[in-house]
């Protein structure tokens, strides 16, 4: 069950790894740490130990940043758990154009616009638009913006064993997909709410 804010609960597929997972506890947080096949680059789980929107907001105020994921990191160290995560897909696509606006790039998307490398014809910026996915499942996880697209094969199917500690992800949570090394976020997400999940036409 994957407990949403509000007290509502739902049925979910979950995942589940036995192994020694780097872990932390701090204060107001639990958070383990999922190496990629791609070196150096790591996925982490947040959960906040308060049960409120206002919590997860907070948290991740406070720690999807490189100055917020090293003080995780300087804490992680590897236990036995085991790891019960749900299956998720997140998806994030916004305007860029304001943005591209309001520091400077104004021409380009007025009647005045040129562009005579790309075409001989009048041409203009219309809107610029950015996407960015986060799919994990039992495959593995896969994140893209644009066109950079990260992968591996992480998390696998196991009976659940007796007489172990459980990372449990059963509520909101943080994710970031992060360099190991300086810490910096490549991709971050709240994940919030789980539903079903439709599973890919191809194995990662």
């Amino acid at each position: 069950q994957f407990h949403l804010f509000g007290g509502e609960e739902r049925t979910i597929d979950m995942m589940h790894r036995q192994d020694k997972i780097p872990y932390a506890s701090l204060g107001d947080i639990a958070a383990i740490s999922l190496q990629f096949d791609i070196k150096g680059v790591e996925m982490m789980i947040i959960l906040p130990r308060e049960r409120t929107p206002e919590a997860l907001k907070q948290t991740a105020i406070k720690y999807l940043s490189t100055h917020g994921l090293k003080s995780i990191n300087d804490k992680l160290s590897k236990h036995r758990k085991v790891l019960a995560l749900p299956k998720f897909k997140a998806q994030y696509k916004s305007s860029l154009k304001d943005v591209l606006k309001d520091v400077g790039l104004n021409r380009s998307f007025s009647d005045d616009a040129e562009f005579p490398r790309i075409a001989k014809q009048h041409l203009k910026i219309s809107d610029v638009i950015h996407e960015a996915v986060l799919k994990v499942d039992e495959h593995g996880a896969e994140a893209s913006a644009a066109t950079s697209v990260v992968m591996n094969r992480m998390m696998g199917s196991i009976n659940k064993p007796e007489q172990e500690i459980y990372f449990t992800v059963d509520r909101p949570f943080l994710v970031a997909i992060y360099d190991k090394q300086t810490n910096l976020p490549i991709f971050t997400g709240a994940i919030s709410e789980v539903g079903a999940y439709e599973k890919a036409g191809e194995e990662l």
